[in-house]
This record gives C-alpha cells, structure tokens and sequence, in this order.
C-alpha cells in the first residue's frame, strides 16, 4: 500500500515556517535599520498610531526634506512643509521582491491647510520610484488610504509631505501601518 509523505524533508519544513515565524513574529519594538517588516515589531500599527511620543522617534525632517521636525499632535503625525512637497521622512527595512501593503489615515482631524501626498522610493533623489498616490483628494479626509510596492532595495524611504510648504502650513497622517 502507498503511504501519503511530506513534500519536503523534516529540514527543509522547519526551515520554511522558521522564516515565516521571524516574518510575522509579533514582539518587540520597530527598529528602521534591522527589522524586516514584521520581524521583531508588531504587524498592526507598525509605524504607528501616535499614541505614545516614542511613535515618532524613526521619523525625521528637516531642510534635505524640506519640512520642519516632524511632530505629534493630537495623536497623529504633524508634518510642517517649509517648501512645496516638503514632508517627513522613515527609512523601513523590507525584503527585496515581496510585497507590501502601506496603510495610513489621511487628515483625521480635519486640521490640515496643505494637500497631504506618500511616496515610496528608493533613495533620497527617486521618492516616487516604487509608490506613489499623488495629491490625496479633499474628500479622502479621514478616510484609509493603501499603496502596495515590491521593493527593489532592503531599505526604501517613504515620505509624508504636504503639497503646499511656508509658515504655518500642515498637514496630518495617522494609524500607519506597513505589511507583507
């Protein structure tokens, strides 16, 4: 009689959902430089949800960026544009040809006066070479918005920035999510 077997040895097995463990393994903290997406920080709210003063901590900005230090108000990321398309900045680590999901809230406060836009690249000078949703509409305040990319690099850059830059311009995002 034929006895049904195992596609793969013992080894191999182990091996295959070993990767898939580190890959959605549920602890720890976010960390851009080491952290495969889903390795040691958590799936839900990945980047973050502003809760706490620590979400904005992998986030910067400044004059490369065009945006002033990014902030958190109201529970949500604040970015203050100082030129057109300025916005903050977060290096992610990711695997090379697997793809991704990035979730976040477009203005959920109704408080921003710059039309928000993300984009996801490869470097400093091609943000918008893997993702991109050009300028979010009025009428998505508030609501979800998803980019899917396939990373061509273990570090892409993604950027939240405001269309319009100068004084007193801003614009919010929040609930940040990044996942295979």
């Amino acid at each position: 009689m034929l006895g049904l077997g195992a596609s793969c040895n013992n080894d191999e097995g182990y091996a295959k959902g070993e990767r898939y463990r580190e890959r959605f393994h549920t602890g720890g903290t976010y960390n851009s430089g080491t952290n495969p997406i889903g390795r040691l920080g958590k799936e839900a709210d990945y980047i973050g949800d502003f809760a706490s003063s620590s979400d904005i901590d992998n986030f910067t900005g400044g004059i490369s960026n065009g945006s002033g230090a990014p902030a958190i108000e109201s529970g949500t990321l604040k970015v203050l544009p100082t030129i057109s398309n300025g916005g903050a900045i977060i290096y992610v680590s990711a695997i090379i040809g697997v793809q991704y999901k990035l979730t976040f809230v477009y203005d959920p406060n109704g408080s921003r006066n710059s039309q928000g836009r993300v984009r996801i690249g490869t470097h400093l000078s091609s943000l918008d070479d893997l993702a991109d949703t050009g300028d979010i509409e009025n009428e998505e305040e508030g609501r979800t918005q998803t980019l899917t990319f396939t990373p061509t690099v273990a570090n892409p850059i993604i950027k939240f920035s405001g269309k319009s830059g100068g004084l007193g311009k801003k614009v919010f995002f929040d609930d940040i999510s990044l996942k295979e």
